[in-house]
């Protein structure tokens, strides 16, 4: 979602064809995150804030055990959140 990117692509180059390989490192960096692994096509027109709790979703998804990854309806939820925190941030 924030890459923008397929799972895996055998046209990215060398180690970036598995994304989630590769954007690990940068997502918990907003730097990072902003430089290296947001889709370009945003052309940075994206609440930092907001790609920086969605990353922090992401790498609670991507724990090994199961136990530590957020249900699904936490996902939705959080998401949602997200989106009215930013949606509340736009109209004030």
């Amino acid at each position: 979602m924030l890459t923008g990117s397929r799972a895996i692509d055998t046209k990215r180059p060398n180690g970036q064809d598995i994304v989630v390989n590769w954007v690990i490192p940068f997502l918990s960096n907003k730097r990072k995150l902003k430089k290296k692994t947001m889709d370009t096509r945003l052309e940075g027109k994206y609440p930092i804030k907001e790609a920086s709790l969605i990353a922090q979703l992401a790498i609670r998804c991507l724990q090994l055990e199961p136990q530590f990854r957020p249900s699904m309806k936490e996902i939705a939820e959080t998401s949602e959140q997200i989106v009215a925190h930013q949606l509340k941030a736009t109209l004030a």
